[in-house]
Order: C-alpha cells, then structure tokens, then sequence
C-alpha cells in the first residue's frame, strides 16, 4: 500500500507542480503466479518422466528440444534476445 501511495504523490508532484504530461502503467504481480507455473512445470515433467522411463529417451528428447530452440534463435532479429538465449544454452 505504501508503495502506491508514494508513487501517486510523485506522480501528482510531477504534474501538478512541475506540469509534466504523466502516463502512469501500474503492474501488479502476484506471487502465487510463479508458485502455479512451477508447480504446472513439475507436474509436466513428472508425467514426462513416466511416460519415457529411460534416461537415454529423456537425453534424446533434451538434444532434439534444443536444436530446434537454437534453430529458432538464429532467426530472430532481437539482439538483446541473441545474447539473453546465448548465456542460458
């Protein structure tokens, strides 16, 4: 709440007194968002598991899985995304 109250003072400050044009975007995230997705995430990859016991199959399926994302880096046009994707592989 404290964080709200300050930026719309700072917002208000900076219109009313300084009279910048202010375009304010608030982005609200809920944390329980991330803990949903891991949770999805793990349970995909325990049902992966099951239907593919084999070590050697999951490996396969990992290779295949990043060519294809590296293949799908060399399109992209987004320098920033090159290097972001580079670091991760």
């Amino acid at each position: 709440m404290r964080s709200y109250i300050t930026f719309d003072i700072l917002r208000r400050v900076m219109s009313d007194y300084f009279n910048f044009d202010i375009f304010y975007v608030m982005n609200i995230t809920d944390v329980d968002d991330k803990i949903i997705n891991r949770a999805r995430r793990n349970h995909l990859m325990k049902q992966f598991r099951e239907s593919n016991p084999s070590n050697e199959k999951v490996l396969q399926d990992l290779d295949v899985s990043l060519k294809n994302y590296r293949e799908k880096l060399l399109k992209t046009t987004d320098a920033d995304k090159r290097v972001m994707i580079n670091k991760i592989l």
